[in-house]
């Protein structure tokens, strides 16, 4: 019984050696692996068809960076997360969904979290802000644990969305130029879209400062409409945007509210991961309609422009 009972102990030692590692030779270890989710407003995974690259962010105890690491479309689907090679301690990982042309990510290694900011480009270059990218956000706090023995850690960071669709066409204003189907004209009328978080931080907060920004019509010669796509940095229902319209000469020629529209047609839920806020605004004889339109641009009810 005693030869057994050896046997066993030494036998669960053994494995414990093989699965684990010595707390002093962390070359030993087998690292960590961190997990990307995002499902969206549901329950299924939709991280792959959303997303197409991940910057990836870590940060020490006291907040500061110490690694930075870019994960391409192709590694996300064939791992669907990273290796976190660190010692024992406690980390704060950070993480940007698309952030493409249209985002600056002002880091640097050594960084205090609280003073970093993912921004729009143009802005920070000082040039007119023509949309954002789709971007999405995950943080998570993480304790690798400090033992004699330790097993893989495995954790997930779950993405938010930080980014608002916004669909906006324009009828009832003539464009002589019946050629421009689908391509920029110069007598199209100018959109303005007022009061807009530039910048959120590192915590996915907006900053305080505000911006216009100029988005690009294009123009359907077939239907007739001016239209266009953007996302914008996420806003509340109550909050100070406006959408404003200037006649080619730069006359303005009509001005709303984005909390108006929003108080009026709920089933833009702003709360939602995936939202598309959809604006029909038509120029007739007898005046100015705005409406939400029946269909849903996302969802391919209207036949794409």
């Amino acid at each position: 019984m005693k030869l057994k009972h050896m046997r066993f102990i030494l036998l669960s030692l053994l494995a414990v050696l093989m699965s684990g590692c010595i707390s002093d030779d962390y070359d030993d270890c087998e690292p960590a692996f961190i997990h990307f989710s995002y499902t969206g407003d549901g329950t299924a995974q939709i991280f792959d068809q959303k997303i197409e690259k991940v910057d990836f962010f870590v940060f020490n105890s006291d907040k500061r960076n110490i690694l930075i690491q870019s994960v391409s479309k192709s590694e996300l689907m064939q791992n669907h997360g990273v290796r976190l090679d660190v010692p024992p301690g406690d980390y704060y990982i950070l993480c940007v969904g698309n952030a493409f042309e249209n985002t600056l990510i002002e880091t640097e290694q050594g960084a205090d979290m609280n003073k970093m900011r993912i921004s729009n480009l143009n802005l920070m270059e000082k040039k007119n802000a023509l949309t954002n990218d789709s971007l999405y956000f995950g943080y998570k706090k993480i304790t690798i644990p400090d033992l004699e023995h330790y097993y893989k850690v495995e954790d997930t960071v779950r993405f938010v969305s930080s980014h608002i669709k916004v669909y906006l066409e324009i009828g009832g204003i003539s464009n002589t130029d019946a050629s421009a189907t689908k391509a920029f004209a110069s007598g199209m009328p100018k959109l303005i879209i007022n009061n807009l978080a530039g910048s959120i931080d590192f915590e996915n907060h907006q900053t305080k400062d505000l911006y216009s920004y100029y988005p690009k019509f294009l123009y359907n010669a077939e239907q007739e409409v001016y239209y266009t796509k953007i996302s914008l940095m996420r806003f509340q229902k109550e909050s100070s945007v406006t959408i404003g319209l200037e006649d080619s000469s730069g006359k303005p020629i009509y001005s709303m509210k984005m909390t108006d529209f929003l108080n009026k047609y709920a089933q833009f839920d702003l709360d939602k991961n995936e939202v598309t806020i959809n604006i029909s605004i038509d120029f007739t004889p007898q005046g100015v309609s705005v409406k939400a339109p029946d269909w849903n641009i996302d969802n391919g009810v209207k036949p794409e422009l």
